[in-house]
């Protein structure tokens, strides 16, 4: 649905292609003013005078392009959360602070954002910090990601880090916040030891719920060796561990789908050894036995690495990128895997660059970012279309890239704060946008693929081992962040 490009156009009404309240799913006969925040978004003008024909045209469900600022946090970055449901979503700010003499640490600051306008509902941080001079507690982000799904539709979970210094020594602990979607109020959630000495850290780096069993599965460990994967019972508490049968290093739960939890990482003494090999099991979430795995040979050079990014089709089908992982080449592929992870087919693009998956839509076609590109591939790897993006003429970083019902979500790092655009999954849209005083561009670009074939795959091991090792119940301070979108154009 769109508003007329000529003719009439009103505030209410109940004709479609007229009405403003219509266009914004509000009431025919509702209360609208040209000041809220939504209609102001529709016309694209944030500030000063508002004429009917400025909506011309404009569609509620087009998208937007957009740049969140965090004023009092001198923010270092800016990282896409979880999208919901109804479109909205939320963003991650990583901020630093300094207290009693400690150095500089990242803090957990979450703004969500409304997903049909791009106005920021709330925008929270989360601090629990004293200091006396050697001693400090704290909440941090530590590569924090936002569960895949939720147990309770009116709360999101994040995988977080309770950050303790005591006697000179940092004491992390993993922790999972559950916070109130339409407030950012949180209740409190226990925090864990992980089976660690006093002095050794423990970051909580990403989470998924598995309905089946009423379960969250986690990984957690010190950012280098010895990281884990945990299971959570609804109420975030630690029940055991999954154990890999060698040091796993950045281990993540990638997803969890039809009954099966999915765990990625690597395995071997370094980040750069030739003996790191890169792993995916498929383990069922009721017996918590490996349905399905595949495991990078040992002595690759450089070492193999599986993204920590994996999808799921509709079929049971596994879409899984990285470095090195195809014969011949050690450059970065992405690959479809059946149910079993057999080979389905592997790509890689002629260009050289690199490539990671991103997300699935409901018809099962996967969403990669290459480069500067945003490619969709259909279920049989054919490229379907390919979509650039540059700022002030100068091809932009992607974070990443997540899909929601008809639109894709693209978090774009150029200078700071980076963009997020919200675009139709059809490609459309393209053009040249200002955005906050930024030329942006969107284009139709031009990426073919080269076939691949997987490296032939080893075998590895799990064990579960009970460790109900609680260690009390954290609940942070939440004070409002001065959070402002610096600027906004719908598409």
């Amino acid at each position: 649905m769109a508003l007329n490009n000529s003719g009439k156009i009103s505030l209410a009404g109940s004709t479609a292609g007229e009405s403003i309240a219509l266009e914004l799913g509000k009431p025919a006969t509702g209360m609208i003013s040209m000041n809220d925040t939504d209609v102001r978004a529709l016309a694209g003008i944030t500030a000063g005078v508002i004429q009917l024909d400025d909506f011309y045209g404009k569609s509620s469900v087009s998208g937007f392009i957009a740049r969140y600022y965090a004023t009092n946090l001198g923010t270092q970055g800016t990282q896409l959360g979880q999208v919901f449901d109804n479109g909205d979503f939320t963003i991650f700010y990583f901020s630093g602070s300094t207290t009693g003499g400690i150095s500089p640490i990242a803090s957990t600051n979450i703004a969500m954002v409304n997903g049909q306008t791009g106005q920021i509902i709330w925008a929270k941080n989360y601090d629990n910090e004293t200091a006396d001079g050697t001693d400090s507690r704290n909440w941090r982000c530590q590569a924090t990601r936002a569960c895949k799904s939720d147990p309770d539709p009116d709360y999101f979970y994040v995988g977080t880090t309770y950050l303790r210094r005591h006697g000179g020594f940092w004491n992390d602990k993993p922790v999972v916040l559950k916070i109130k979607k339409s407030d950012g109020s949180v209740v409190p959630t226990p925090f864990w030891t992980g089976n660690y000495a006093i002095n050794f850290s423990s970051d909580c780096f990403a989470l998924d719920y598995d309905t089946a069993t009423s379960k969250f599965y986690t990984s957690f460990g010190d950012s280098g060796d010895n990281e884990r994967f945990g299971v959570l019972n609804s109420s975030c508490q630690f029940l055991r561990q999954i154990t890999m049968p060698a040091t796993s290093r950045d281990a993540n739960v990638a997803i969890i789908k039809n009954g099966f939890v999915y765990l990625q990482g690597n395995i071997g003494a370094t980040n750069t050894s030739s003996n790191r090999q890169g792993f995916l099991l498929k383990v069922n979430t009721s017996t918590e036995t490996i349905a399905a795995q595949y495991t990078t040979p040992v002595g690759l050079t450089p070492a193999a690495s599986i993204s920590s990014n994996v999808s799921v089709d509709s079929n049971n089908n596994v879409y899984i990128s990285g470095t090195n992982i195809t014969s011949g080449y050690t450059g970065s592929a992405v690959a479809k895997l059946n149910s079993s992870f057999s080979q389905v087919w592997c790509k890689r693009p002629s260009d050289g660059a690199s490539i990671g998956i991103g997300s699935m839509d409901s018809s099962d076609n996967a969403y990669c970012i290459s480069g500067s590109n945003v490619l969709k591939i259909d279920p049989n790897g054919n490229i379907l279309w390919s979509r650039g993006f540059t700022v002030n003429g100068v091809a932009a970083l992607l974070y990443d890239v997540k899909i929601s019902g008809d639109f894709m979500y693209v978090n774009i790092a150029s200078n700071n704060p980076p963009f997020i655009a919200k675009l139709p999954i059809d490609g459309s849209k393209t053009g040249t946008y200002t955005v906050d005083g930024a030329t942006f561009a969107y284009s139709v670009t031009s990426v073919s693929f080269v076939d691949q074939t997987l490296h032939s795959g080893a075998g590895t091991s799990i064990a579960s081992s009970t460790a109900n090792n609680f260690g009390g119940t954290v609940t942070p301070a939440v004070t409002t962040v001065n959070t402002y979108l610096g600027g906004i154009t719908n598409v």
